[in-house]
């Protein structure tokens, strides 16, 4: 552990031993937990995102299979796993936290942005949740504090985030936008998708 690690880490124990005396150890029981709970809602919304994606090509067709018993979206599931399992590489906490903080406030001050965007282009459109308009906008505006002060606090890990973000632009061109692929391209995507279909018992949603 780092000093400021260790020195929060006493910050907590002393509060909860002034707050509840001998059933201060509690307090980290429902820390824990807290925590389980965070990662385990985390899983189930980033493998749905990218089940999502799937579905609408906007990643390999293999992402919007599911699981032909438990009816999971299984290959969604292992792709969150296994790049969370790369993100221990990073021995940092703290660099880590900025890392990624920075990259998930970015993505859904975007996402809520558009939501103003669309209530100008789209009115029109079909809404089957409408909040009031001054709602998305305090959101932008918070998001966008904690970004800019992100940048103010940890310029290199927030450039380092705006790196992670860049590296879906190659991706990004190659899936999506380079059209039509080579047909020998296309048939060793194909033969990944059978054989993952095979060796994780998968099959599509209809």
């Amino acid at each position: 552990l780092t000093n400021r690690t260790s020195f929060y880490a006493s910050l907590f124990q002393t509060f909860a031993q002034r707050l509840y005396s001998h059933g201060w150890w509690i307090m980290s029981i429902f820390v824990a937990l807290s925590t389980f709970g965070g990662v385990n809602g985390a899983m189930l919304t980033t493998s749905r995102i990218f089940f999502v994606a799937g579905e609408e090509s906007q990643m390999p067709r293999i992402m919007a299979f599911l699981h032909i018993h438990k009816l999971t979206p299984l290959p969604a599931v292992v792709f969150t796993a296994f790049f969370s399992l790369l993100y221990l590489s990073v021995t940092d906490l703290y660099k880590l936290m900025n890392y990624l903080g920075f990259v998930q406030w970015f993505a859904i001050s975007l996402s809520v942005l558009i939501v103003l965007i669309f209530r100008v282009t789209r009115k029109n459109a079909i809404r089957p949740v409408r909040v009031p308009i001054i709602l998305p906008i305090i959101y932008v505006g918070m998001s966008a504090f904690l970004i800019i002060f992100s940048f103010v606090g940890a310029p290199m890990e927030s450039l380092y985030g705006c790196a992670i973000i860049a590296t879906g632009i190659p991706v990004y061109l190659l899936g999506i936008t380079w059209s039509p692929k080579p047909k020998c391209f296309q048939k060793k995507v194909d033969a990944i998708t059978t054989g993952a279909q095979k060796a994780l018992q998968l099959a599509p949603q209809n």
